[in-house]
């Protein structure tokens, strides 16, 4: 019950996802239950959730579990799509995607083709670049972070125009299948 109650201690009021803090509120209820049974004190639920910020490492966090840094090469074309991504399931959700792109100051939510799926995107060599200084100051240190490194250094490889070059392209195509590997 002490690894329990240590648990609740730390998840109650530190949510920030709505539906996880539901779950969370039922798991509490169940441990509440056992409590009054064995005669120990309940925890008193905190309903209310927090919002992120950019001091924070809520969203690499969020980023390790979510996340997807993306580029996808166009084969009939020079074009080229550069991204960052983070899906979340139900509408109640998008609160904290809409709230992401309000601290980053660049994205947007849209919806995924899946029913109740949504997604914050940025688009863009110009775009991804506000999201850079957060991640060069909360490190990635999961698997993502070898991603995050390929998919910035072929954003690089973007801004000096190595996609217009045959040769090249080829080269970026390879390195794009180890992104998110």
């Amino acid at each position: 019950m002490k690894h329990l109650l240590l648990i609740c201690l730390i998840f109650n009021g530190n949510m920030v996802f709505f539906t996880r803090n539901s779950r969370f509120l039922t798991f509490l209820s169940a441990y509440n239950d056992l409590a009054l049974r064995m005669k120990l004190k309940i925890i008193n639920p905190i309903f209310d959730t927090l919002l992120p910020t950019l001091e924070d490492n809520w969203l690499l966090g969020l980023t390790d579990a979510e996340g997807c840094f993306n580029l996808s090469l166009l084969s009939n074309s020079k074009a080229y799509r550069l991204r960052f991504i983070i899906s979340q399931k139900w509408d109640v959700n998008t609160i904290i995607l809409q709230h992401i792109s309000s601290i980053l100051k660049v994205g947007d939510v849209s919806h995924h083709s899946l029913p109740n799926n949504w997604n914050y995107i940025v688009n863009g060599v110009k775009n991804t670049a506000n999201i850079i200084p957060y991640f060069e100051t909360h490190l990635l240190l999961s698997k993502k972070k070898e991603s995050y490194n390929l998919w910035k250094q072929l954003r690089l490889q973007l801004i000096n125009g190595d996609h217009l070059n045959d040769l090249s392209r080829v080269e970026m195509v390879k390195i794009c299948k180890y992104i998110n590997k």
